[in-house]
This record gives C-alpha cells, sequence and structure tokens, in this order.
C-alpha cells in the first residue's frame, strides 16, 4: 500500500480558489478513478469503526463522558508523529492562515466532542444496535436541514424526490426502532427513549463537524487538521465530564479519573484499542480513501458499519439478538441511507466520510 502521508501544498495560498464560494463546504472536487489500495484501506477502515460501540460497551464503571474523554486524548496523542512529520515542511504562509483558523478549530471540536459524548452515553443507555443504526442517522437529518433551509429562503435547493423517499424510509425506520421496547443485552442495559434520543444528537452534532471540516481540510495536512481537532474535542469532553458527571476528578488514576485509563491494564487496554483501532486505523485510512474513491462510494460502503459493529457486539456478548422490530427497522434506516447516498447530498459533496 503507498504510503499514508500527505503532501502539503507548496504554498497555503495555492488551495484557496478550491474553497467553495458559495459558503457550501460539502462541494468536491471531480470524483477520481477507482484505486485498488484505497478500496483496501476503506474496507479495513469501515470494519475498524465498527467496532467502535464495543471499546465503550466492555469499558464498564466509567461515565461516558470520561470514555469519550480517554478515546479522543489516545488518539490525539497518537496524532502526534504525524502532526510533526507533516508540518516540518509546511511554509510560514501556511501558519499565519493556521492561526487564524484556531477559533474554527475550537468549534469543530467541540462538534466532535458533542457527537462522541452522546453517541458514547447511548452505548450506555441503549442497545447497541439502537445506538450504530441511530447515530448514522446522519444523511437523513441533512435532508431535513435542507428542507428547512429552503423553506426558510436561506438559500440553497430543497431535497430531490428521490431524497426525501430515503428521508421517509429512514424515519419510519426511526419510528419502528423507538417502539422496539426494552432488548436485553450482555451488559444489562435496555433500550430507552433517551438512549435513542442521544444517539440522535450524535448524528446531528457530526453535521457541524463535516461542514466545517471541509473547508479546513482543503488546505490543512492530514494530521495538523486532527490533532487540534481531537484534542480541542478531548477538552470539551473533560470539562463536560468535570461539570456534569458524578464520581469524576481531575487527579489520579480511579475510573472516573481524566488520566483514569492508567489505573489499570484493562482500562488502559480498552482506552487504547479505542483511539487505535477506531481512532487511528479506522478514521486515518478513511480520510486516506477520500482522497482517491468516489464520496458516493465510501457512502454505500459504510452502510455496512452498524451491521457490522452489531454483529461485533453480538459476538463479544455485549449485544443480544435483535428483536422483531429491530430487524424490521434496520432495512428502513439502512435502505433509506441508501437512497440519500445514491441520489442525495454526496454527489454534491460527501455527508458520510465520518463514521463510528
Amino acid at each position: 500500500m503507498r504510503d499514508l502521508k500527505e503532501t502539503p501544498p507548496s504554498d497555503a495560498n495555492e488551495t484557496a480558489a478550491s474553497l467553495p464560494s458559495d459558503g457550501d463546504s460539502l462541494v468536491r472536487p471531480p470524483l477520481p478513478a477507482l484505486h485498488l489500495p484505497a478500496l483496501l484501506a476503506l474496507f479495513t477502515s469501515v470494519l475498524a469503526m465498527a467496532s467502535g460501540g464495543l471499546w465503550f460497551a466492555l469499558q464498564t464503571g466509567t461515565p461516558p463522558l470520561m470514555k469519550a474523554c480517554w478515546r479522543l486524548l489516545l488518539t490525539a496523542a497518537l496524532q502526534g508523529a504525524g502532526f510533526v512529520y507533516q508540518s516540518r515542511a509546511l511554509p510560514a504562509s501556511f501558519w499565519a492562515r493556521f492561526r487564524d483558523a484556531i477559533p474554527h478549530l475550537i468549534l469543530i471540536g467541540f462538534s466532535l466532542a458533542l457527537h462522541f459524548g452522546s453517541w458514547g452515553w447511548s452505548v450506555d443507555h441503549t442497545s447497541l444496535v439502537h445506538s450504530l443504526l441511530l447515530v448514522w442517522t446522519t444523511p437523513l437529518l441533512l435532508v431535513v436541514w435542507m428542507f428547512l433551509r429552503s423553506r426558510a429562503g436561506l438559500g440553497g435547493a430543497p431535497p430531490a424526490p428521490w431524497e426525501a423517499l430515503g428521508a421517509a424510509l429512514g424515519f419510519a425506520g426511526v419510528g419502528v426502532l423507538l417502539g422496539a421496547g426494552a432488548e436485553r443485552v450482555g451488559v444489562e442495559a435496555e433500550v430507552t427513549l433517551a438512549g435513542d434520543a442521544a444517539a440522535l444528537l450524535g448524528a446531528a452534532a457530526i453535521i457541524p463537524y463535516l461542514q466545517g471540516g471541509a473547508k479546513l481540510r482543503a488546505w490543512m495536512p492530514l494530521f495538523v487538521y486532527a490533532l487540534p481537532v481531537t484534542a480541542c474535542a478531548a477538552a470539551w469532553l473533560a470539562a463536560g465530564s468535570l461539570l456534569s458527571e458524578g464520581g469524576v476528578a481531575a487527579g489520579g488514576v480511579g475510573p472516573g479519573s481524566l488520566l483514569g485509563f492508567l489505573g489499570s491494564p484493562q482500562r488502559a487496554a480498552l482506552a487504547l484499542g479505542a483511539a487505535a483501532v477506531s481512532g487511528i486505523l479506522g478514521h486515518t485510512l478513511m480520510n486516506y480513501s477520500l482522497r482517491h474513491l468516489s464520496p458516493l462510494l465510501i457512502s454505500v460502503v459504510c452502510l455496512w458499519e452498524p451491521v457490522l459493529g452489531s454483529f461485533l457486539g453480538w459476538l463479544v456478548g455485549v449485544q443480544g439478538p435483535p428483536s422483531g422490530l429491530t430487524l424490521l427497522a434496520a432495512p428502513l434506516l439502512l435502505g433509506g441511507g441508501l437512497c440519500v447516498s445514491l441520489k442525495g447530498p454526496p454527489t454534491r459533496g460527501c455527508i458520510n466520510g465520518f463514521c463510528k
């Protein structure tokens, strides 16, 4: 496989013309041809990201926001080498532009923190299959946003009929899923309305991350962008956990401490696994494939992530057999996402390039 490094522009201003001028930050350049190493990277990344819920579900005794903080904190640490390597060749003009973008990086980090925090909370308060399916409704929510924006006269076209059909199918699946009732799982969690709603919030929170990231990634190398965003998200989650979750502390190495993953080999292994497998292997390979493959292809392949994640959860005993209503909701949700992916926003840009 080719080296995963990215070659930064010789002058950061060279790529200024590639930035969207109409405020639509989801626009992408023409689609490249198929690329075999990128295809392998894509399939590997989807499998790696599908394991994301397992690391959260297996790590009991730690509040969910703190678990999410650990994952992003360790992910940022692992990104450090890539940041140093890519930043060495960047000119002074790039760093001047980077300093101007710091407020945007902080806000994007907040969006990522809200996404991971709400999704991590949902893993503790509903079944794993519900959490994974509902957090995948981002393209459906984006269609709703397109409709509301056009109706409010804020610009942009309304959803196309195929997009509207996909959203209708998807939200029918959401309705069925919310009525699925109690579904026992290996860690004694039950399906709850609050847990399902938190997963939906996680799906909505990723939209600003994608929109803001699309602009900055047009001129920032991968790790130079990812490290500050990930570190900011970890800081937001740490603050949120310390302010809202009981039994947490800034010091010590207990299960609710900021560095609590250092206090137990099991906690360290699970936190590092989440960061290395889902965070680095999953997201880094996904970003690599985005440079070589069609966003449409990536969106369709990513539809398998909640299916694979639920199957992995069942294999390791953190997810029981799905109920009949869940089996009915899954094809509605995935079919709706497929409709939107085939005829919807990915033709204008990649909205599904960030997964669990």
